[in-house]
């Protein structure tokens, strides 16, 4: 056999050993994926060419590592240029964004590896996951996240290349057993709960950034019990101050919007000084209040807001921020539909799962 058009030639894979295997906690698991080395691929238990067999199940059945690699990936702007603005705006562009990093690292993996671009797409990208995931020790959950957003990322694929086909990952045998196993094996270890954030948290936080808008980003939080990334999408026009301390938000972009639509806060910053701050900044600004330019800028910014509260406690993240400030509200005596108010869940169970299954 030889490369280049020999990809049309139909073979069969080999098949894996059925023997059972014993794995860590006890379950005897015939396929083990919890191995925590990414073993290189056994190019030796494949043909040198790989069925291409183009039918009505889409290019899924002929996509090989040399195939993909034939088509030019574009950067961010030029797909953006490439698309109409009303396609473009399908998914938000923090989405686009990991799409295009994430089709960038598989072409990488795969630029290294010339000798196994005759292998399947699924197999490939199959290795490349269990190697990312050992390299930056994913969690389960984690592998399963990205690789949900590989599938966006590969069915998208039109947007992001010169002439490439829409490709389903979930299609594939392989990719498929990967989301299953993940699925499996992150359900068995359980979620990973953020350690909730206080009030004494926020105040030492607030003290220890040196920026303002960093400042305003930890306070708006804190208050609405919004996700940072939601915070950061606010309009100026979306902020107003009634009265006292009070301050109404309006959310029109981010994550819970995508899901439940716009909604507003009505909330107050009961230190005086913190509001005025507040109120300064918002009166400063327009018609974004957070104008950064690129995601780096807001992961920068974001960054500086995790810093400043593990100075407060090492144990804290991003997601205290949302935890903390609703557990604080339900240890103030607010009311279990005031507490959906602030979260936009939509059940009790994913209230009671922020607020510690009824710890406070």
């Amino acid at each position: 056999s030889s490369s280049g058009d020999s990809d049309a030639h139909v073979a069969v894979p080999p098949q894996r050993s059925s023997l059972p295997v014993e794995v860590a906690d006890g379950i005897v698991d015939p396929y083990p994926v919890v191995s925590d080395v990414a073993d290189e691929l056994d190019l030796s238990m494949w043909p040198d060419t790989i069925p291409a067999v183009v039918h009505a199940a889409g290019p899924e059945v002929w996509m090989t590592g040399r195939r993909f690699l034939s088509h030019t990936l574009l950067s961010l702007p030029e797909a953006r240029r490439k698309s109409p603005s009303v396609v473009w705006a399908a998914v938000t562009e923090s989405v686009r964004r990991c799409h295009v990093s994430d089709l960038g690292l598989l072409r990488g993996y795969l630029t290294a590896r010339p000798g196994s671009l005759h292998l399947p797409l699924d197999v490939l990208l199959c290795h490349h996951l269990q190697t990312l995931r050992v390299q930056r020790k994913w969690a389960w959950s984690t592998l399963s996240r990205h690789a949900a957003g590989m599938i966006g990322a590969l069915s998208s694929l039109p947007l992001y290349a010169i002439g490439a086909p829409s490709i389903n990952p979930s299609r594939m045998p392989h990719f498929k057993a990967i989301l299953q196993s993940a699925a499996r094996l992150s359900a068995s270890v359980g979620p990973r709960e953020p350690v909730a954030a206080t009030t004494d948290n926020i105040k030492v936080a607030v003290q220890n950034l040196a920026s303002t808008r960093a400042k305003v980003i930890l306070l708006l939080c804190w208050v609405s019990c919004a996700r940072p990334c939601d915070v950061l999408q606010l309009l100026v026009s979306g902020i107003t101050f009634p009265e006292g301390n009070e301050v109404k938000l309006h959310f029109r972009r981010g994550k819970v919007v995508n899901s439940v639509g716009s909604y507003h806060i009505h909330t107050q910053i009961a230190d005086a000084a913190s509001f005025q701050m507040v109120r300064d900044f918002v009166a400063a600004q327009g018609p974004f209040l957070f104008p950064l330019r690129s995601g780096y800028q807001r992961q920068a910014l974001l960054a500086e807001v995790r810093t400043a509260l593990r100075t407060a406690s090492p144990r804290l993240e991003l997601r205290s921020l949302r935890r903390g400030s609703l557990q604080t509200l339900a240890r103030g005596g607010a009311t279990e539909a005031e507490l959906l108010e602030f979260i936009r869940h939509t059940t009790s169970e994913q209230l009671r799962r922020y607020l510690g299954f009824g710890a406070v």
